[in-house]
């Protein structure tokens, strides 16, 4: 059995592998299963704890339904958006975590590194708008005051 297979198996019998800061592995969860599991776990160690190295957890979840529109820098250096997010997720784990805002924009869905947000003065500072998308109408506006945060 290789250590990949082993890894879906023991997930599939209610046991969480990971890794602790000085590379131990770590098993959770229902104890009579840990417990079968330890002696595989064991002598299978370092290709499980290689592929735990190189597995990169991602957990994706809903943005605020009232989420702000936000623009983003690409790689050619302009500033594009608004675009409205609809998902917020966090790839791999501790202190190499990413973390990224999934939307659309211009029909497709779009990946923006958390680094990589910029502001709309930014936007509309820039020497030439590029790309624009037009939000829905309405969006933005706030319960109080009925003023639209887009121009």
């Amino acid at each position: 059995m290789t250590p990949a297979a082993i890894i879906e198996q023991v997930k599939a019998d209610g046991v969480r592998l990971a890794l602790s800061a000085g590379g131990k592995i770590k098993a959770s969860g229902d104890q009579g299963a840990v417990t079968r599991w330890l002696p595989i776990i064991r002598e299978h160690k370092p290709g499980i704890v290689a592929v735990l190295q190189s597995a990169e957890e991602i957990t994706i979840e809903p943005a605020a339904a009232n989420a702000r529109p936000i623009f983003w820098e690409r790689g050619t250096g302009e500033i594009v958006g608004p675009a409205v997010p609809e998902f917020l997720a966090k790839v791999g784990m501790g202190e190499t975590a990413s973390y990224w805002v999934i939307c659309q924009f211009l029909g497709q869905a779009v990946w923006v590194r958390s680094d990589r947000l910029r502001s709309r003065k930014a936007f509309e500072q820039q020497p030439e708008i590029r790309v624009v998308e037009l939000l829905p109408a309405g969006f933005g506006k706030t319960a109080a005051t009925g003023q639209g945060t887009t121009r």
